[in-house]
């Protein structure tokens, strides 16, 4: 899939101006992103129905990284699973962990929420 236009108020930026990704390897993501109401905020979804291998493989983040238009080390995959971790090391990509991720031993920067993202991006 190609890069979207945002649906966000501030146009294509995230916080500090960073474009981001969805990056799931289930094949409802866009309904449930449309059910949720996030289905627009986001400059490019990749799920399950446009990979061929699921992770730990680092597929799904590759091509996400591809449409955002960025080499995997200028993205951070954040993840609450060890087989997303995995899959994002596998790809050269940065890796904050989430949830039971954080406790990963392998993730580049453990989260205890969401909020710290903002503390840890340049």
């Amino acid at each position: 899939m190609s890069p979207r236009r945002s649906g966000r108020p501030c146009g294509n930026c995230g916080p500090g101006g960073y474009r981001q990704a969805v990056a799931s390897s289930s094949r409802n993501t866009p309904l449930i992103l449309q059910r949720v109401g996030l289905d627009t905020w986001f400059d490019a979804v990749i799920d399950g129905n446009q990979i061929t291998r699921s992770k730990p493989d680092p597929e799904v983040f590759l091509r996400a990284a591809q449409a955002l238009g960025f080499p995997p080390a200028r993205c951070l995959v954040v993840e609450d699973a060890d087989a997303g971790v995995e899959a994002a090391l596998r790809g050269g990509f940065p890796c904050a962990g989430i949830g039971p991720a954080a406790r990963n031993p392998n993730v580049t920067r453990p989260l205890s929420s969401l909020s710290q993202l903002l503390q840890i991006l340049p």
